[in-house]
Protein backbone atom coordinates (compact mmCIF):
# COMPACT_ATOMS: atom_id res chain seq x y z
CA UNK A 1 0.00 0.00 0.00
CA UNK A 2 2.79 2.40 0.93
CA UNK A 3 4.58 1.79 -2.37
CA UNK A 4 1.39 2.42 -4.32
CA UNK A 5 0.81 5.72 -2.49
CA UNK A 6 4.43 6.77 -2.95
CA UNK A 7 4.21 5.88 -6.65
CA UNK A 8 1.29 8.30 -7.02
CA UNK A 9 3.60 11.15 -5.97
CA UNK A 10 6.43 10.44 -8.39
CA UNK A 11 7.09 13.63 -10.28
CA UNK A 12 8.24 13.54 -13.85
CA UNK A 13 10.84 16.19 -14.55
CA UNK A 14 9.43 17.49 -17.80
CA UNK A 15 10.76 20.69 -19.28
CA UNK A 16 7.77 22.77 -20.27
CA UNK A 17 8.30 25.83 -22.40
CA UNK A 18 6.41 28.30 -20.18
CA UNK A 19 6.29 26.15 -17.06
CA UNK A 20 3.29 24.35 -15.66
CA UNK A 21 0.27 26.29 -14.53
CA UNK A 22 -0.01 24.09 -11.45
CA UNK A 23 -0.57 27.00 -9.09
CA UNK A 24 -3.52 28.16 -11.19
CA UNK A 25 -4.98 24.65 -11.18
CA UNK A 26 -4.55 24.38 -7.41
CA UNK A 27 -6.02 27.83 -6.81
CA UNK A 28 -9.10 27.19 -8.95
CA UNK A 29 -9.62 23.77 -7.39
CA UNK A 30 -9.30 25.19 -3.89
CA UNK A 31 -11.73 27.96 -4.74
CA UNK A 32 -14.30 25.54 -6.12
CA UNK A 33 -14.04 23.16 -3.16
CA UNK A 34 -14.22 26.00 -0.63
CA UNK A 35 -17.21 27.47 -2.45
CA UNK A 36 -19.00 24.13 -2.50
CA UNK A 37 -18.32 23.56 1.20
CA UNK A 38 -19.59 27.03 2.10
CA UNK A 39 -22.70 26.56 -0.05
CA UNK A 40 -23.35 23.12 1.44
CA UNK A 41 -22.86 24.36 5.01
CA UNK A 42 -25.04 27.41 4.43
CA UNK A 43 -27.83 25.36 2.88
CA UNK A 44 -27.83 23.17 6.00
CA UNK A 45 -27.85 26.28 8.23
CA UNK A 46 -24.43 25.49 9.73
CA UNK A 47 -22.49 28.35 11.29
CA UNK A 48 -19.16 28.49 9.52
CA UNK A 49 -16.41 30.91 8.67
CA UNK A 50 -15.64 31.33 4.99
CA UNK A 51 -12.10 32.42 5.85
CA UNK A 52 -11.45 29.31 7.89
CA UNK A 53 -13.02 26.98 5.30
CA UNK A 54 -10.88 28.48 2.51
CA UNK A 55 -7.76 28.34 4.66
CA UNK A 56 -8.31 24.71 5.65
CA UNK A 57 -9.02 23.67 2.05
CA UNK A 58 -5.63 25.13 1.09
CA UNK A 59 -3.98 23.33 4.00
CA UNK A 60 -5.63 20.04 3.03
CA UNK A 61 -4.56 20.39 -0.59
CA UNK A 62 -0.97 21.05 0.39
CA UNK A 63 -1.06 18.10 2.78
CA UNK A 64 -2.47 15.82 0.07
CA UNK A 65 0.31 16.62 -2.43
CA UNK A 66 3.00 16.42 0.26
CA UNK A 67 3.91 20.09 0.13
CA UNK A 68 4.33 19.97 3.91
CA UNK A 69 7.85 19.60 5.17
CA UNK A 70 9.51 20.07 8.53
CA UNK A 71 10.45 23.62 7.57
CA UNK A 72 7.03 24.72 6.30
CA UNK A 73 4.88 22.89 8.85
CA UNK A 74 5.71 25.46 11.51
CA UNK A 75 4.43 28.28 9.31
CA UNK A 76 1.27 26.38 8.37
CA UNK A 77 0.39 25.56 11.98
CA UNK A 78 1.16 29.16 12.94
CA UNK A 79 -1.27 30.30 10.24
CA UNK A 80 -4.04 28.09 11.60
CA UNK A 81 -3.44 29.35 15.14
CA UNK A 82 -3.41 32.98 13.98
CA UNK A 83 -6.77 32.54 12.21
CA UNK A 84 -8.33 31.02 15.32
CA UNK A 85 -6.66 33.65 17.53
CA UNK A 86 -8.09 36.37 15.30
CA UNK A 87 -11.58 35.07 16.02
CA UNK A 88 -11.02 35.36 19.76
CA UNK A 89 -9.52 38.85 19.49
CA UNK A 90 -12.46 39.97 17.36
CA UNK A 91 -14.92 38.55 19.88
CA UNK A 92 -13.21 40.29 22.82
CA UNK A 93 -13.03 43.65 21.00
CA UNK A 94 -16.69 43.40 19.93
CA UNK A 95 -17.73 42.54 23.49
CA UNK A 96 -15.75 45.45 24.96
CA UNK A 97 -17.07 48.01 22.45
CA UNK A 98 -20.63 46.83 22.91
CA UNK A 99 -20.24 47.03 26.69
CA UNK A 100 -18.86 50.57 26.51
CA UNK A 101 -21.50 51.86 24.08
CA UNK A 102 -24.33 50.22 26.01
CA UNK A 103 -23.17 51.83 29.25
CA UNK A 104 -22.84 55.22 27.55
CA UNK A 105 -26.42 54.95 26.28
CA UNK A 106 -27.76 53.56 29.56
CA UNK A 107 -26.22 56.21 31.80
CA UNK A 108 -26.29 59.09 29.29
CA UNK A 109 -29.86 58.69 28.12
CA UNK A 110 -31.17 60.66 25.17
CA UNK A 111 -28.28 63.12 25.19
CA UNK A 112 -25.74 60.31 24.84
CA UNK A 113 -27.78 58.71 22.05
CA UNK A 114 -27.95 62.03 20.17
CA UNK A 115 -24.19 62.53 20.57
CA UNK A 116 -23.44 58.98 19.40
CA UNK A 117 -25.71 59.41 16.36
CA UNK A 118 -23.96 62.70 15.54
CA UNK A 119 -20.56 61.05 15.98
CA UNK A 120 -21.57 58.14 13.76
CA UNK A 121 -22.92 60.51 11.12
CA UNK A 122 -19.70 62.52 11.23
CA UNK A 123 -17.52 59.43 10.89
CA UNK A 124 -19.71 57.93 8.16
CA UNK A 125 -19.79 61.09 6.05
CA UNK A 126 -16.09 61.94 6.11
CA UNK A 127 -14.55 62.29 2.69
CA UNK A 128 -11.19 60.65 2.08
CA UNK A 129 -8.36 63.13 2.09
CA UNK A 130 -6.79 63.72 -1.31
CA UNK A 131 -3.05 64.17 -1.34
CA UNK A 132 -1.75 67.27 -3.18
CA UNK A 133 -0.09 65.21 -5.96
CA UNK A 134 -3.40 63.38 -6.64
CA UNK A 135 -5.53 66.52 -7.10
CA UNK A 136 -4.72 66.87 -10.80
CA UNK A 137 -5.31 63.21 -11.65
CA UNK A 138 -8.55 61.93 -13.09
CA UNK A 139 -9.83 58.48 -12.33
Amino acid sequence: MRNWVNHRFVRNDENLEKGAAYDLVRASTNLMIAGLLVAFGTSHKLPLSTTYVTFMVAMGASLADRAWSRESAVYRITGVISVIGGWFVTAVVAFALCFILTNIIFFGGYIAMALLVALGDNIGNQQPQVLPEEKGRTR
